[in-house]
Order: structure tokens, then C-alpha cells, then sequence
């Protein structure tokens, strides 16, 4: 069992022995134990199955020395997590719905199956006629993406370069997750939750800078506006005309407003994600 199988079993496992909220970690510490102890010889043997231990009911020094080395292999990582499933399949939070809607008509013109190719917007069957990201694994996308320029796909146009941690982060196992609709957009809800550090007081008191930080992830996201020739234009944080530049599909006024209604409608602590701490600057 891999490392991100592994995270999303005791996740599970830690759920059915009762832990709730921000105990919920996958670490195995002496809680774990006892409660997978108190519940029984099948829940002991179920983590011994994740751990790859011989299932023998017992906790044993072969369950904790395989325990110990599984908190390590968290730590490498810089894994945490704050009281979330690690499943995918679970509903996307709909205060976000309005701003998640505004970044995928910038980068994507609603598309999941839109590709980045040489600096041109093309679709996944531009690079093979068989290939549909909805339904192709995260692996399978990074290793048909790398390689294309920036190769960024899907609705909110993830480089594949990032792709992989950013999946993992969002809970998704990028050996068997899918690059579908809700898979995509839970690696951007975990991009504004949690990797941005966006939360709705800050949506009520600075929609604005909330949208700066937007337009720092989506080069397509406006950040600002300036006239030009007596007319209002957005502009972006990476504005390239022909690469990077802001959307003129909305206003810059009209993102402030779904900012502003997610930040009264609030969602933080509703739902977290696994976060993978200390990634490279612009992950």
C-alpha cells in the first residue's frame, strides 16, 4: 500500500474507532492503539493490514515498530491533517461555487478537458484522440501533460508539474483518483482553503486582496482593473498579453461580489484537507 493508500486507510480507520475533528491525523499514536485495542481483534487486524504486518489481533512490537515507520513517512512529507476524510467522492462545498466558477471561465473557459499547448488552448484529444482527462488518472495526466510547455489541464489548468502534490494534498490518490470534474475542483478548493491561507473574515474585510491572492495561484484571475481609452480592463498578476492575461470575460467588480458572498456564507472548519507542507515556492 502506498503512501497516500496508506494515509487515506488510517484516516478511515481513525474515523471508525470514533476520533473526530482535528484528532483525526492518520499519525499512530498511543490513542490509536488503545482504541483500536478496546474495539477489538478485527479493527486491530484491519491496521495491521494497512501497516503490511501480520494480522494477529494483537498490538505487538512488529504493529508499532511498522507504526513508527508510517509517523516517519508522514513527517518526510510534511503530511497534517485537520479532521478531513480523504475521500474525493464527498460533495464540493458550495459557498465556493461562485468563485470557483469565476477562475475555471478565466483559465479554462469552463472546460475540464482544456489543455495548455505551446501557449494556445487546446483540448486532451488534441494530443491523442483517445485521451479524456475526466477519465484518466492523475498519473496518467501528468504523463501525457509533461512535456506539452506548461501542459496545464483541466478546469483550473493545473501544470503537471504541481499536479501530483496538489492531488495528494486534496485527498486524492493520484494512482487510481480520476482528473474528473469534482476531482478538479477539490484540488482548488484545497488551493484556496489551505494553500493561500483564505478565509472568509478575510473575503468580508478584503475581498480584494482575496483576489490578489486568486490571481497569484490563476494567472487568468483578475487582480485589479485600469482604464484604458476611457474604458475598464482587468488586469492580472502575470499579465503577458498572448500568455498570461487577465480575463476580460467578467469584472473585476463582479469577482469581488462572489468573494464577498462566499465570505458571508463561511466554510472554513467545515472541511479541511491533508496539506503537504514545505513544497516548492510556487506550488
Amino acid at each position: 500500500m502506498d503512501l497516500p493508500q496508506r494515509i487515506r486507510a488510517l484516516i478511515q480507520l481513525q474515523s471508525d474507532l470514533g476520533f473526530q475533528g482535528e484528532e483525526i491525523d492518520a499519525y499512530l499514536g498511543p490513542n490509536t492503539y488503545k482504541r483500536a485495542k478496546n474495539a477489538g481483534a478485527d479493527q486491530v487486524k484491519e491496521l495491521q493490514r494497512i501497516l503490511g504486518v501480520p494480522q494477529t489481533g494483537i498490538i505487538d512490537k512488529a504493529t508499532k515498530s511498522a507504526g513508527s515507520a508510517s509517523n516517519s513517512d508522514l513527517r518526510s512529507v510534511g503530511f497534517m491533517n485537520r479532521g478531513a476524510s480523504l475521500l474525493v467522492d464527498q460533495q464540493r462545498d458550495p459557498a465556493l461555487a461562485g468563485i470557483l466558477g469565476k477562475i475555471s471561465l478565466a483559465e479554462s473557459a469552463n472546460n475540464p478537458e482544456a489543455v495548455n499547448i505551446n501557449y494556445s488552448a487546446k483540448e486532451m484529444s488534441d494530443i491523442d484522440p483517445s485521451y479524456k482527462a475526466q477519465q484518466m488518472t492523475i498519473d496518467q495526466m501528468i504523463a501525457a501533460t509533461t512535456g506539452k510547455d506548461t501542459g496545464a489541464s483541466g478546469l483550473y489548468q493545473n501544470m503537471p508539474g504541481f499536479l501530483r502534490d496538489r492531488a495528494i494534498a486534496a485527498g486524492i490518490d493520484p494512482a487510481t483518483g480520476k482528473y474528473d470534474e469534482n476531482a478538479q475542483k477539490a484540488i482548488a478548493e484545497y488551493l484556496i482553503k489551505q494553500n493561500i491561507g483564505i478565509t472568509p473574515e478575510l473575503m468580508m474585510q478584503n475581498p480584494k486582496e482575496v483576489a490578489k491572492k486568486l490571481g497569484g495561484i490563476w494567472a487568468g484571475v483578475p487582480i485589479g482593473e485600469k482604464t484604458v481609452n476611457g474604458k475598464k480592463v482587468n488586469i492580472g498578476a502575470y499579465d503577458k498579453p498572448g500568455e498570461n492575461a487577465a480575463t476580460q470575460q467578467y469584472t473585476f467588480e463582479e469577482l469581488l461580489k462572489e468573494i464577498l458572498k462566499a465570505g458571508q456564507r463561511g466554510y472554513i472548519g467545515e472541511q479541511n484537507y491533508g496539506i503537504l507542507q514545505n513544497l516548492p515556492e510556487n506550488f
